[in-house]
């Protein structure tokens, strides 16, 4: 397992793919919901983006995990697929994420979680994220401070 800041590629061909293949694990951690968590164009935009950092996960050349934190300290997604949960490649790209974070961002993290998701909020909690408000019924923020 390999935990890697993402340099977008300057080929627009290959940025593309790697596009492609960030967002095919988030839409596979999220079950495929339609409309898409996230477009490919969206991560390629994010790719784009200097403020936008971007971390990626691979197991034997293949990326199995990502993290997009945006410019407002915001982790927008931190996803896993399913069959390779449990593994710890989640807790890496969070403890990447901090560690960088406390040199790069600010202050504080944030992010927003679904309040069903126990798992993750117990790894969250782990790396001493609280509560801090609600997102509607279903769905949380919670912050670290740094």
């Amino acid at each position: 397992m390999e935990i890697i800041e993402l340099e977008t590629p300057d080929e627009y061909k290959e940025a593309k793919k790697l596009a492609k293949d960030l967002a095919d694990v988030i839409h596979i951690a999220f079950g495929f919901r339609m409309p898409p968590i996230i477009s490919n164009y969206q991560v390629y935009q994010r790719m784009k983006n200097p403020d936008y950092i971007i971390y990626y996960c691979t197991d034997n050349s293949t990326i199995v995990g990502v993290a997009f934190i945006s410019p407002e300290n915001l982790i927008e997604h931190l996803s896993v697929i399913p069959w390779q949960q449990g593994k710890g490649i989640g807790k890496a790209l969070l403890q990447t994420i901090i560690l960088q974070s406390a040199v790069r961002l600010g202050n504080s993290l944030t992010l927003i979680v679904k309040k069903r998701n126990e798992a993750a909020i117990n790894l969250y909690r782990s790396h001493g994220f609280i509560v801090t408000g609600d997102k509607g019924p279903s769905a949380m923020i919670m912050e670290k401070k740094l």
